[in-house]
Order: structure tokens, then sequence, then C-alpha cells
């Protein structure tokens, strides 16, 4: 039998190639930065107080209305998820079927809200109204969708359309 000579002449270790992995660091800090908002929004939504802070209140509450206390919760859930590298699978699924169901019960205590308004006859003005009532109207997060299907759909079948998609969203989870 022949032999054959290797031409190699010597073997070397390849060092593997080191790349910055900030994934962990950036989820941290979105994280961090996610919850500190969460925090501040939900302590803007509880305390008036006055000047500046008056103006993040109103923001607050005429953006997400009495939902205002809800959303921050969820934003801080989101954020430990976040933090704890678990956002993935079924919890980013439970995460997306809650905010789902919040703007649907939203959207339908808007359309409640609206039913028997006769000034709010455009998508606008819907969200005038719903930004300015503040804590008492779900806000301009309500207005998105409730003030289109209540156009859509009328009195009842908006109604009856928005609480069978409740229905099916809490079925489904």
């Amino acid at each position: 039998m022949a032999k054959y000579k290797s031409k190699s002449k010597g073997k070397t270790k390849k060092e593997p190639v080191k790349t910055s992995n900030n994934s962990g660091a950036k989820r941290n800090i979105v994280s961090v930065l996610l919850f500190t908002l969460s925090i501040l929004f939900f302590l803007a939504a509880i305390i008036e107080g006055s000047a500046g802070w008056t103006s993040i209140h109103n923001f607050v509450l005429g953006l997400f209305g009495f939902f205002g206390y809800v959303v921050p919760i969820l934003m801080g859930v989101i954020a430990v998820y976040l933090a704890l590298d678990r956002l993935e699978g079924k919890t980013l699924v439970r995460i997306i079927e809650l905010s789902v169901l919040l703007l649907l019960v939203s959207t339908f205590v808007h359309i409640i809200g609206i039913a028997g308004n006769p000034d709010v006859d455009t998508y606008f003005k819907a969200f005038a109204t719903s930004y300015s009532a503040g804590y008492t109207s779900t806000g301009v997060f309500g207005a998105l969708l409730g003030y289109p299907v209540f156009l859509l759909l009328g009195n009842p079948g908006a109604w009856i359309v928005t609480a069978l998609l409740i229905f099916a969203t809490v079925m489904l989870m």
C-alpha cells in the first residue's frame, strides 16, 4: 500500500470570531425604559398635579381614558417579561390577546358612550370629544375603532358585533 503525504505543515486552531452580541443589553435597556414609562403613565393617570404634570395627566387620560389605569400595568408586565427574556411563544400570544381584548372593550365602551351623542359626527370630532372627556371616556384609544364601527353598523349592530368579538377573544384565550 502506498502512503500519501499530507501537504499541510501544521494545523492551527482557528479562533472563533468574536461578535458583539448586544441583544441582551439592548433588551434590558428597552425593558427598563418601558417599565419606567409604565410607572410614569400610571402615576400621571392617578395624580392630577399642577403645571406641566397636569398636561401629562390630561395626555394619558385623553389617550386611554379610564383605561389609562390599565394600560400602564400591561406595559409593566410586558417590560418584566422582556427583561426576563420570556417574551416569546405563549407569553407573547397572551400579551397580544390581552391587548386586543383591551382594544375591543375600549371600542365597546366608546360605542355605548357615543350612541346618543349627536355632536359627534366626524372621525376627528370623535377623537377630540374622547380626548377631552378624559377618564370619563375611553379616550382616543377607544375612538380608534369605536367610531368607525359605530358608523358602519349603527347603534345595535355595533354593540352586537363588538360584544361577539369580545366573547370570541375571551374564549380563544
